[in-house]
């Protein structure tokens, strides 16, 4: 169930460095259930917002020869989309994120001293979440998996 929930929100988001690389799973004890313990979001929101509606890997193809699991994991695409991937939802998160960070993304060798456009990046961003959450939105219903 947790790995579904990671899969579904990585997928939401297009972390395409996430499915094989980037996570650990993780035991505290013999008996418990798994845990998931995802790092380096680098690669979230990149390539196409119309990218696969879930990463590849051999646990999620495994998963989904499961149609129950497959139809689980839709449903948490379509509730996560209606509710964490939306303009009403990150974008004021955005825009305040961006009042505080603007001043040192000038500064930042990387991005603004190689004269990358603040405000450009940050209408990039909202369009790729505008793009990927109507995607997902109009595809979901039909996905049957790898």
């Amino acid at each position: 169930e947790d790995y579904l929930k990671y899969h579904a929100i990585t997928s939401l988001i297009n972390n395409v460095d996430a499915f094989t690389n980037n996570f650990l799973i993780w035991k505290e004890f013999p008996n418990s259930a798994f845990k998931i313990i995802p790092w380096d979001f680098d690669k979230a929101f990149v390539g196409s917002p119309a990218g696969r509606l879930a990463g590849y890997n051999q646990i999620v193809t495994k998963l989904f020869q499961n149609k129950e699991i497959l139809n689980e994991y839709k449903k948490l695409l379509v509730l996560y989309n209606e509710t964490l991937l939306t303009e009403t939802n990150l974008f004021p998160i955005i825009d305040s994120t961006a009042a505080v960070i603007k001043e040192a993304y000038k500064k930042d060798p990387n991005y603004g001293l190689l004269g990358r456009d603040f405000d450009y990046e940050i209408q990039k961003l909202k369009n790729y979440i505008s793009e990927r959450h109507k995607f997902i939105e109009e595809n979901v219903e039909a996905y049957n998996g790898f």
